[in-house]
Order: C-alpha cells, then structure tokens, then sequence
C-alpha cells in the first residue's frame, strides 16, 4: 500500500513540474542591423508576417534595432552592446 501511495505521489509531482515547464514560453530574439535607422512603417510587413506564424513582439518575440546612423559600421562594431 505505501509503494502504491508512493508512486502516486512521485506521479503527481512530476505532472506537476512538467506542467510548470509547459508554462514558461520560450522567447525569441532578432537583431535588425541596417546602415541607417529603420522607420516603423517599414517593417510592418516584417512583423505582420512574424505575427501569421504565432509569432508576436513583447510576448514570445523581441526584435532589437541597431543602426550605423548613417556610418558604415562593421558587424562587430554594430552588435556590441557599449
């Protein structure tokens, strides 16, 4: 009887936790780099298309935008975070 009370208790704990793992969405992040900065009329396209596959920025997507401003910036130089 224990080895059944048991086995039901490990049971229920490891739904649980699955289900707690189930919970906690993935989030997917995309790096713009463009020579000069991008007009949010522009990648309306982009993120509609983005949204048709489930895909919606601030909840499971984060898009980030960096730009030369007008320089040419080599890729390492555009991607540092300082």
């Amino acid at each position: 009887m224990r080895r059944i009370g048991l086995a039901v208790v490990l049971t229920c704990s490891l739904l649980f936790a699955a289900a707690v793992e189930a919970q906690q969405a993935r989030v997917y992040r995309i790096g713009v780099l463009g020579p000069t900065p991008i007009a949010p009329s522009s990648d309306e396209g982009f993120r509609k298309g983005l949204g048709q596959f489930g895909y919606t920025d601030g909840q499971n997507l984060v898009i980030e935008y960096r730009n030369g401003e007008g320089t040419l910036l080599t890729n390492s130089q555009a991607t540092s975070s300082g």
